[in-house]
């Protein structure tokens, strides 16, 4: 076979063929057979539908295959949060601040030493030269010794000491008393009160007479003993009564009598007398008997005047004849309206 009769093949794609003849100025067919030539042509159809090369496309990887339990039980990890975070920054400056802090030199200032405490620095306590000690002012008459830095007190006070005193007024059982004298230690002049002293014993008075009533019960009474000087009471006493069986009938008789007639003092002994008690007895029953002899002798003067008719002077006679005293014998007269 000739040159002339050899056929003409495609290239395969991307090559190119170098006894391709050599281009042609187209012409309006031969355009459109290049357009057709083009759509029909294998190769760019398949340049364009190729898919990219394995360097153009990432290589995705498939994720290594995991036990099913593993899976179940792993938990994702848990990031801080923002404000932990911040927190987390700011402990750790304070930290750093400190740090530098304590490493810096102190500009120190200082507080005075006192007399317990050494010269001392405000911010680092750092301690310098000793305590200045306490300085003592003696004690006083009235105040302890003290130290003139501080103020502090150590003991008691001396007290007044006064080597003579002048009685200024008497202490009496009522009433105290003052004496004055002059300090050896301060001078001052010092005054005292004297306390008031011991009363002195009178007589006993009896404020109230014991009784004994018709059943022979003793009510008792009261005495008093007071101050011969001012008068007051200094104590009191309760006076009571052991009565024997005669006297407690002689009582019986006289309250018997009494409540008959009107009696004076002497003429209720008489009568008990008569009826055969002693004296004693007699006397007993008329002092416990509880009569009030003034209302007695008023009975005995209206008793008088019911039977017959008396001047004042000739009644007042009369009872003081029956044994009335003059006074109660007036006060009966007095009673009835004379």
């Amino acid at each position: 076979m000739n040159d002339e009769e050899k056929t003409f093949q495609m290239p395969e794609c991307g090559e190119s063929d170098s006894t391709t003849p050599p281009p042609i100025a187209p012409s309006s067919a031969s355009t459109n057979q290049q357009a057709d030539k083009e759509m029909s042509d294998p190769c760019k159809d398949r340049s364009s539908t190729e898919s990219p090369s394995p360097t153009d496309t990432p290589e995705v990887q498939e994720p290594p295959l995991s036990n099913s339990a593993d899976s179940s039980n792993a938990s994702p990890k848990k990031q801080p949060s923002k404000r932990a975070k911040i927190i987390i920054a700011a402990v750790v400056a304070i930290f750093a601040i400190a740090i530098i802090g304590s490493m810096l030199p102190c500009n120190h200032e200082w507080i005075e030493a006192t007399c317990t405490e050494p010269k001392t620095c405000s911010k680092c306590e750092e301690t310098e030269g000793e305590p200045l000690g306490h300085d003592w002012l003696d004690a006083t008459c009235t105040e302890p010794r003290t130290c003139s830095r501080c103020g502090e007190t150590d003991g008691v006070v001396l007290g007044h000491e006064v080597a003579e005193w002048t009685i200024t007024s008497e202490a009496t059982c009522s009433q105290p008393g003052s004496q004055s004298g002059t300090c050896t230690r301060c001078g001052e002049t010092q005054t005292e009160t004297i306390p008031t002293i011991a009363h002195t014993e009178g007589e006993w008075t009896v404020t109230e007479a014991p009784s004994v009533l018709s059943s022979g019960v003793v009510v008792p009474g009261t005495r008093t003993l007071t101050c011969s000087v001012c008068g007051a009471v200094i104590r009191t006493e309760e006076i009571d009564l052991e009565v024997t069986v005669s006297q407690q009938n002689a009582l019986e008789s006289a309250l018997s009598y009494l409540d008959f007639t009107a009696f004076s003092y002497s003429g209720l002994i008489e009568q008990l007398e008569y009826e055969g008690y002693s004296t004693e007895d007699a006397t007993f029953a008329a002092d416990y008997c509880g009569a009030d002899w003034n209302e007695q002798a008023a009975l005995s003067a209206q008793s008088y005047l019911d039977f017959t008719s008396f001047s004042r002077a000739g009644l007042i006679d009369q009872l003081m004849y029956e044994g009335f005293t003059r006074e109660q014998a007036e006060y009966g007269a007095d009673a009835v309206g004379l």
